[in-house]
């Protein structure tokens, strides 16, 4: 008997140093369901494209996907759509939704709807046949002190609740943004080491946030982080000369950091030197 309980204590302690296995499966199509983060997160720099194209190669196959992300979304309007969205048979639901519900004021949902309007997507989804993955709405601004975020902070704890009431996968996204925030390590403006304009996701925080559902779906660190160098090198969305909708300049995180050295030297910010260099260019030309 002692034995057995050896042998059990080994392959127990094996099992979790090798990580818990991946929850999306061979011919899984995934739903990926929100506001405009997950709008414009179908874009080839988009966390979207990052999971999908690292589940991929990691081996899982026939992966397909929904993008169910509409601008402006709040959880009352995502759940008047839910029936569209489920017809396209998800078998995984990744739902973000909260930043509008908030930001909207007196447009938005408060609280206590808004936990009821979650826990009614997540039982419809459920009995559609899908597996949920919940995640934290993205923070208001990257001050964490504004009073949005101070609210926010209710909505995100909502999804932690109902994600250990019901033993659903959890991204806490905005618990990270917040740790992400306060290292100070990204090379960027501040206000802007996530989001182009203080919301909406840049490079940066398009990859920080596929790190966060690919760890929470199962797959190991060092996998997500092999990723990381070539996904630096992707044009994406830098918060320079750009609006969120519609970015013109596509600035790899690798070049946007190159960009951000030489602004700090001017003491300026990189928005402000891109701007400068283009006087010059200009003065130079006449």
């Amino acid at each position: 008997m002692k034995k057995i309980i050896v042998l059990l204590s080994v392959l127990s302690i094996s099992l979790m140093a090798s990580g818990a296995p991946l929850i999306v499966k061979d011919g899984d199509n995934i739903g990926f369901l929100g506001d405009s983060l997950t709008q414009f997160a179908n874009r080839e720099y988009g966390f979207i494209l990052l999971v999908m194209g690292a589940l991929k190669a990691d081996g899982v196959k026939n992966l397909k996907y929904i993008p169910g992300g509409i601008g402006g979304d709040r959880s009352n309007s995502i759940l008047a759509r839910l029936d569209k969205f489920l017809a396209r048979k998800p078998s995984i639901v990744i739902l973000q939704v909260g930043v509008n519900d908030v930001s909207w004021g007196k447009r938005g949902v408060e609280l206590p709807q808004y936990e009821k309007n979650i826990r009614e997507i997540v039982a419809r989804c459920e009995k559609a046949g899908a597996r949920m993955v919940l995640v934290t709405p993205t923070l208001h601004t990257e001050d964490t002190a504004y009073a949005n975020n101070v609210k926010l902070e209710k909505y995100a704890q909502t999804i932690r609740n109902i994600a250990k009431e019901k033993n659903i996968p959890l991204v806490d996204w905005q618990k990270k943004m917040r740790e992400i925030i306060a290292s100070n390590k990204i090379q960027a403006d501040k206000g802007n080491h996530l989001t182009i304009d203080r919301v909406h996701l840049n490079g940066y925080g398009n990859m920080y946030l596929a790190c966060a559902i690919l760890e929470t779906l199962g797959m190991e660190k060092r996998k997500i982080d092999s990723f990381i160098p070539a996904w630096k090198k992707i044009p994406s969305m830098a918060p320079l000369l750009n609006a969120w909708n519609s970015p013109q300049y596509r600035i790899s995180m690798e070049d946007h950091a190159l960009l951000y050295k030489e602004a700090q030297k001017h003491k300026m910010t990189v928005d402000a030197y891109c701007r400068f260099l283009i006087g010059e260019k200009i003065k130079s030309l006449k």
